[in-house]
This record gives C-alpha cells, structure tokens and sequence, in this order.
C-alpha cells in the first residue's frame, strides 16, 4: 500500500470514526421511534439548516455540478439557482408543514386528500423514489470519485460506502443523520473554501484561468446559458419544482422544535445552495483550466484528487466522503421511513410498538443499500440519476401537493383527481423520455395539472348524478 492511499485512510477513518462515536452516542439516546422518523421534534434550527445543507449538497456537489461547470462553466450557477429556487417555493408551505407535525410524505397526502388507499400507495412509492435516486447518485459519485485514486473496483468501493453509510444512520435514524450532517456540514464548508483557494494557486490566478477556458463558458453573461436552453428547461422544471415532492426536506422541517424558526432555516439554506453552486462552478471551470482533455465531465473532481500532494488529498478525501455520506445517510433513513410508517404500521402492523419499528428500520437499511449497489453498478451516471428521479417523482407529486395546499380550504379536488394527476403525471414523463422529447418533464407536469382538474370535476360529477 502506497504512503498516499495509507495517508488517505488513516484521515478517513479518523473522521469518521469520531463522528461515528457521537452518532453511537446519540443511539443510546434515542427515545423511541419517532426520534428515527423526525428527530423528535426537537431539532434546534442551526441543526435544521446543517442537515438540510449536508443532505442537498453531497456527491451532487462534488461531481454533477462541478461537471456541469467543466462543461459549461457559469452554467453550474443557473443550474444551482434553479435547484435552490424551490426552497422558496417551500417557504409557502413550511409552516403549514410543521405545525400539523406529519411524519411523512403520504402524511401530507392524506390530509389533503383523505385516506384514498390507491392514492396514499402511490404516493409511498414516489416519496421513496427520490431518496433512492439520490442515494444511487452519491454511490456513483463516491466510486468515480475514489477509483481513480485507490484503484480499487467500483463495486468494492460501493460496498465500502454502503458500510460508512449505515454507521450513521443505524443508530438513531434522523437524530443520529440530522447532527452528523450537521457536524459534516461545517467540515465542508470550511474545508470546501480552503480547496478553493488550494485550486486557484494552482492554475496561476483569475487570468490564467479564463484564457485556458472556452469564452462561451467563462464569459458573463454568456457563460450562464452555456448548457443550452434546453438543458436548463429541463433543470428549471425538475430542480426548481423538486423541493416541493422531496421527503427529506419535509422531513426536516417536521423536525424543527419551533415552528417560529421554520422560515429563518429554509431561507438559510437558500443562501448557502447559491454560495455551493458559486464553488462548483468556480471548481469545474479552474478544473477545465488545468486539464480540458477530460473524457467525462463528471471525473473532473476525481482528476483533481491526483494532482494534490499527499497531506492535501488525505484532508480533502475526509471531506469529500463526510459531504457524500450525509447525503446517503438522509436518503436512506427517509426511504425506510416510508416502509415502516407507511406500510408496515399503516397497513400490517397498527399497534407495532416503537422497539419494533426500530428494529425494522434498520434492517430495512441494510435491504435498501444493497438493492442500490446493484443498480448504481448497472447505472453509473450521477446526474441522470438526480434528474430522471426528480422528473418522475415531481410530474406525480409536484401539482396534487402545491394545488392541494392553495385549494384545500374549497372543494374543488378530490382524491380521485389527486390520484389521476400522479398517474397521468409519470405516463407523461415516460412517454416524452420513450419518443424522445428533449424536454420530457414539461409533458408529465402538464399532463398531472390538467389531469387534476379534469378528474377532479368529473368524479363530482358522478358523485351528483349517484
């Protein structure tokens, strides 16, 4: 074993291993199922906001967008723009949210809508489809990430994630995710700056940089389009709107001890989704300069890891796999919330005691991350797993949740519509993406809105004429 690699793990482990401690701790801690669910309801905001950063930053972070930025340089920054947007979509509801203290996605549903079976089942399958995109995406990232540098197979390097993840969720599902995250969080941040000024004096200063950089993608405000309009369509109708359908956000809002706080935090981390998306893009861009003979965009962060010296790599690679397992930690404890809330207590087991969903939730874990080391193995593009999860889940959810809320003081929808929409929303987005429509997610949002409203009347309908 080279000095590097031995530098890198002993770093590593470190890290991890003291982090992993306190999770420990805080298992012995855990009072009971809905600590797992949503942190008890106790989480002071500063927590809300760490989780909430950790959770949406991750190998998204570390590889998507600093690829996009290879590629298309300021583009990066309209690309997080777009995902950061939606936390202000979620200020109009946030409130709303905490007070009527849900546990899950479905939970949200069911108040809207009314306990619809088809409905709520439906929406438990979209609810757990993002974490799990999410999830495949941050496995991905962690393998592109360090294959290059440990020369270790991919599926090895997936196993060995799958491992760090579960010692920071088994112990108290979102207590134990939500405080690491947090501790994660602040490590990326300073860490995240330190790289950043590490990369410019490398590339010889802001000059250099832009003269080894196509203008089309450093220029302003050029740069900013430089993916094209197309892709950022696409961008504004999956990351914008996504914020709206994703669990793990709510999840963490459910959690906030004050529903006072509630505003301050989401608005909080707004500003640091734009400050993240300002570093990947100067990353990505810098990363170009040095070497813009990449085959795959998405390895230019791996590529980077290469060219540090040995002390530098070993700082930086503990913070690259804190970043991406807070992420996978979130996407996981919110994918098997929903089989053990929604399905297990729901449907089989109401009086299951809070031991028992525990013992539950951690199996489930161990099922759901080994399901994912095999589809990321077959699927190994982070990206596409971000965006296709997102168009799919956000064409079902998106429309039935926001119209819900605005209307549901009337009685214009009904569950029947509710149930339509999602329907008419994931055939939407399939058909699109199978014809081979650039910009498939317009055609599942369209089709879930109009879908809403037309079923909506017609079940009333049928409703006067019985």
């Amino acid at each position: 074993m080279s000095t590097q690699i031995l530098a890198v793990l002993v770093v590593i482990f470190l890290v991890l291993g003291l982090v992993g401690l306190f999770a420990i701790y805080l298992g012995f801690k855990n009072r009971g199922s809905e600590d797992w669910s949503v942190g008890g309801r106790r989480l002071p905001w500063y927590v809300v906001v760490g989780t909430q950063f950790a959770t949406g930053q991750g190998g998204g972070m570390l590889v998507a967008s600093v690829g996009i930025a290879y590629a298309f340089g300021w583009s990066a920054m309209t690309y997080g723009f777009l995902s950061g947007a939606g936390f202000l979509v979620l200020l109009i509801i946030a409130k709303w949210l905490r007070r009527n203290e849900f546990t899950t996605l479905p939970d949200v549903l069911k108040k809207l809508y009314g306990d619809n079976k088809i409905l709520i089942s439906l929406t438990i399958i979209l609810a757990a489809i993002l974490p799990i995109g999410w999830l495949g995406a941050n496995m991905v990232a962690f393998s592109a990430l360090f294959t290059q540098l440990t020369g270790l197979p991919t599926v090895a390097l997936m196993i060995i994630f799958a491992v760090a993840t579960l010692i920071f969720v088994l112990p108290a599902g979102l207590l134990s995710v939500a405080w690491t995250d947090t501790i994660f969080g602040i490590m990326m941040i300073v860490g995240t700056i330190f790289v950043a000024f590490f990369t410019y004096n490398m590339t010889g200063g802001w000059n250099e940089i832009v003269s080894n950089v196509p203008q089309e993608s450093v220029g302003i405000p050029e740069g900013f389009g430089a993916a094209g309009a197309t892709t950022i369509l696409v961008w504004l109708l999956t990351q914008s709107t996504n914020t709206i359908t994703n669990q793990m956000y709510f999840q963490r809002i459910y959690s906030i001890d004050k529903v006072k706080r509630v505003n301050l935090s989401v608005i909080l981390i707004f500003v640091l989704a734009i400050l993240t998306s300002l570093w990947s893009a100067f990353m990505g861009i810098a990363i170009h300069s040095l070497n813009p003979s990449l085959d795959n965009s998405e390895n230019a962060m791996g590529w980077l890891l290469t060219q540090l010296p040995t002390w530098f790599i070993a700082i930086f690679a503990a913070l690259i796999i804190s970043t991406i397992i807070s992420t996978a930690s979130s996407c996981v404890q919110s994918a098997v919330v929903n089989v053990t809330e929604d399905i297990y207590k729901s449907y089989i087991n109401k009086k299951a005691s809070g031991q028992k969903i525990k013992q539950l939730s951690r199996l489930w874990s161990i099922i759901l991350l080994l399901v994912v080391i095999i589809l990321a193995s077959s699927f190994p593009n982070a990206l596409d797993w971000i965006i296709t999860s997102a168009a799919y889940v956000t064409a079902g959810l998106f429309s039935p949740i926001l119209m819900g809320y605005f209307l549901k003081n009337t009685n214009v929808l009904t569950s029947q519509g509710a149930l339509a929409s999602m329907i008419f929303g994931i055939l939407g987005t399939a058909l699109a993406q199978i014809i081979g429509v650039e910009v498939y997610p317009i055609f599942g949002l369209s089709f879930s809105l109009v879908a809403l409203f037309v079923f909506s009347l017609l079940s009333k309908e049928r409703l006067k004429m019985s």
